[in-house]
């Protein structure tokens, strides 16, 4: 397959992950993740994307566990830094 095949497939691909994704019902899994203490939850995967809701239940600063590679982090209530 040549390199434009290629880049135009993942477009594609990338385009239907973030349609689906936008159906994502954040605060749902917020609340479900906060009433067990915080943690991790795959709310959406696909061959071009995966994205996870992490809460942390913490009096002071949290562990975000960063990931190696491309990643994106969105806060949705609070502030932090990553380092």
């Amino acid at each position: 397959m040549s390199k434009p095949a290629e880049q135009a497939l993942l477009l594609r691909a990338v385009a239907e992950a973030r349609a689906e994704a936008a159906l994502i019902d954040l605060p749902v899994i917020r609340k479900r993740l906060e009433a067990s203490g915080g943690g991790v939850d795959v709310a959406y995967t696909s061959a071009a994307l995966e994205i996870r809701v992490e809460v942390l239940n913490s009096p002071g600063p949290g562990t975000l566990r960063a990931e190696r590679g491309d990643a994106m982090y969105v806060s949705l209530d609070g502030t932090e830094s990553l380092a």
